[in-house]
């Protein structure tokens, strides 16, 4: 039988110790709670725990791996995100069931609440029945200018405000609406609804639009007209410009292959020369 080792258990987190890990989590928790997840990520997340099990195991007496660091960070923001869960779960319930331990949060929660923020509160809705309490009530109605007191006319005309009148207001809420008729619908319409009317109806803003639009398309066609014309005399003068480089580079041309000519030819005839006054002193010799 092969005797399996036993493993020595390590002693539990003490408070020091938590509060210990959790200070140094905090300092690096913008690398830690990170949700990137590729290459480098992941390899700085791993560098970043092995220093934080190094300064954590230099600060304390018990030696805790990265592992056992994890887990104890993880088990950590498990226990606190199900306590804040079940006490919102209490607090919006209609009574009935045992009661829950509800404590005050202790320097592990407060935290942990640090480091996570609204991972274990949640944000803030804007739009349904959670947001009722922090809404701003207001409250609409029509007001007589006349009872209103000097004070409170004096701070409206301080802030700039305009009162419209209110005739169409009051005609509206004076009126019976269970008597009500669909011949009603041929009320006039009330002043503050009606559209005012400019001089300059739409069709003449179209027609001004459009003219802006051909004038500045014939102004872009002239344009490109002086550029085109601009670029073609351009290129004639470098055409011209080149076309007088390679002229005068061909006649250097000639010239030098003439002069090469001359000096070969000058140079045969020295060689026929030689030859002859050789052939004539052999034959003396003869």
């Amino acid at each position: 039988m092969i005797k399996m080792s036993a493993k020595t258990r390590v002693p539990n987190f003490t408070t020091k110790e938590s509060l210990c890990l959790l200070d140094l989590v905090d300092r690096y928790k913008s690398v830690l709670e990170c949700k990137k997840s590729d290459t480098f990520a992941n390899k700085q997340k791993k560098e970043t725990w092995d220093k934080l099990a190094q300064e954590f195991n230099a600060k304390n007496e018990a030696y805790r791996p990265v592992d056992v660091l994890k887990n104890k960070y993880a088990n950590c923001k498990r226990m606190a995100k199900r306590r804040n869960a079940d006490e919102k779960m209490y607090i919006g319930g209609t009574g009935g069931g045992p009661p829950i331990d509800i404590r005050k949060p202790n320097d592990e929660d407060l935290k942990i609440k640090n480091i996570i923020g609204s991972q274990l509160t949640g944000r803030e809705s804007q739009f349904d029945s959670d947001a009722i309490a922090n809404a701003e009530v207001i409250i609409e109605g029509v007001y007589d200018i006349q009872e209103t007191e000097t004070e409170d006319v004096e701070k409206i005309e301080d802030t700039n405000v305009k009162i419209l009148p209110n005739n169409d207001q009051a005609q509206n809420s004076n009126h019976n609406w269970k008597n009500y008729t669909p011949g009603d619908l041929k009320t006039p319409k009330s002043t503050h609804l009606k559209v005012k009317h400019h001089k300059d109806g739409i069709a003449n803003k179209i027609v001004k639009w459009t003219e802006k639009k051909a004038e500045k398309e014939e102004l872009e066609k002239v344009m490109s007209k002086e550029i085109f014309e601009l670029n073609k005399t351009q290129r004639q003068k470098l055409f011209e410009i080149e076309l007088k480089c390679a002229e005068e580079k061909l006649k250097q041309i000639i010239e030098e292959n003439a002069m090469k000519n001359t000096e070969l030819k000058r140079k045969l005839e020295m060689l026929e020369e030689e030859h002859d006054l050789k052939m004539k002193i052999l034959r003396k010799n003869n």
